[in-house]
């Protein structure tokens, strides 16, 4: 009997007021374990949020699905493209459904506001 925990597939988005504006994120898709490392990990698949620091912390080995993003807002850990670390509970997070077996850990699509 195989010990790895399935993977799910969820869609995270921003419902606060202010709605996101130019240069921010306001979804990402991302296959993970659960609803909770969705709600804390920044959409650029970089970084998680800290509930007890209320910061951003990088994660050592990036929960990128495809295996890297380049350098612009892909490379931006920051509140400024996202929510704050503290604001990550009011984010909507809906399971769309189990991953196939197949698919890697991580942000597989972002919904970023150009300005």
């Amino acid at each position: 009997m195989s010990s790895h925990t399935p993977l799910n597939v969820y869609h995270v988005k921003r419902v606060e007021n202010p709605l996101p504006s130019y240069e921010e994120y306001s979804a990402f898709v991302v296959v993970c374990k659960n609803k909770d490392t969705a709600r804390r990990l920044h959409p650029n698949g970089k970084a998680m949020a800290n509930l007890t620091t209320m910061k951003w912390e990088e994660l050592d080995t990036p929960l990128c699905a495809d295996g890297e993003y380049g350098g612009g807002h892909m490379g931006m850990i920051s509140s400024r493209t996202w929510v704050k670390p503290g604001c990550v509970k009011q984010l909507r997070v809906t399971c769309l459904g189990p991953a196939n077996p197949n698919m890697n850990e991580g942000v597989v699509m972002t919904h970023f506001i150009h300005g």
